[in-house]
């Protein structure tokens, strides 16, 4: 009897986590899952923990449609197409993010100020330039990994690696995003907030699923200097916290965005600058 009990609560929590995983899915990705259901607001703030793992499926795209795109196209036109299908699968959730973050940072004074700027859906000048500068350093990027992997590696081992790399990039870059909504207070107005369940503070518990997804992938580099990549990040990380704490007083959903596109870049810069050592 003890025995049919505890499979009915393992079967009953692991239905829980599916929910809350697919939930994660629906709000961070345009993919119709679960589409005429809508998420318990307790399914929405625990949906963070699986952010990291959307990564994982991001990373996957992204190494897919460069597959493709390169058997009929050089490198850069399939760098290019495969950065455009992360934007389309994501629904530009992190780019507007960093649109919102420039705009209201360059262009506000207050903390009132800036929130309001930050709130307005029109694109302003400094919004504008942060996004095509981040896509544009991001193509770069991409194509000179492409690169150095393509002179690394036979064709087999290079999409693998190519596949790692994205898992990194994709994966931690949102982990470290999400550690905000525990560190830091909420600045907005949850009410007003385009996803208020952001607005909660997550608990630490949530984010370790997202930690160990993150650095999961570490365990397939052969060399333990990789393991420095992560540590890089924390200076990023604590310049944001300084800044989000200093011009707002904490975070907000757009933060977190803007984050999310930050820490990913600065990932790729890590790795080329790892392969100029080993």
């Amino acid at each position: 009897m003890r025995w049919l009990l505890l499979n009915r609560r393992a079967c009953q929590t692991v239905i829980k986590e599916i929910k809350i995983f697919l939930t994660a899915f629906q709000i961070y990705t345009r993919i119709p899952v679960r589409k005429k259901v809508i998420p318990s607001q307790n399914e929405m703030n625990q949906s963070i923990r699986y952010f990291a793992l959307v990564g994982y499926f991001t990373a996957f795209l992204m190494t897919a449609v460069f597959i493709g795109a390169n058997l009929f196209l050089n490198t850069v036109s399939s760098v290019i197409l495969m950065v455009m299908a992360s934007i389309f699968f994501t629904g530009a959730f992190h780019e507007d993010g960093l649109i919102d973050l420039f705009d209201g940072f360059g262009g506000g004074q207050s903390r009132d100020q800036i929130l309001n700027i930050m709130k307005d859906s029109r694109i302003g000048s400094y919004g504008a330039i942060a996004v095509i500068l981040s896509f544009g350093l991001k193509v770069s990027l991409l194509y000179e990994i492409i690169v150095i992997l393509k002179n690394k590696y036979n064709a087999k081992d290079l999409y693998f690696q190519l596949l790692l790399v994205f898992i990194v990039a994709q994966s931690l870059s949102r982990w470290m995003a999400s550690t905000f909504t525990y560190s830091h207070s909420y600045a907005g107005e949850a009410k007003k907030s385009k996803h208020p369940f952001l607005s909660k503070k997550t608990k630490l518990f949530n984010l370790a699923p997202g930690f160990i997804f993150s650095l999961a992938p570490f365990y397939f580099f052969a060399n333990f200097i990789y393991l420095t990549l992560p540590l890089a990040l924390l200076f990023f990380w604590l310049y944001l916290s300084f800044l989000f704490k200093k011009k707002i007083g904490g975070y907000t959903g757009d933060c977190l965005g803007a984050a999310q596109q930050i820490f990913e870049i600065v990932i790729y810069i890590a790795f080329i600058v790892l392969w100029k050592f080993i």
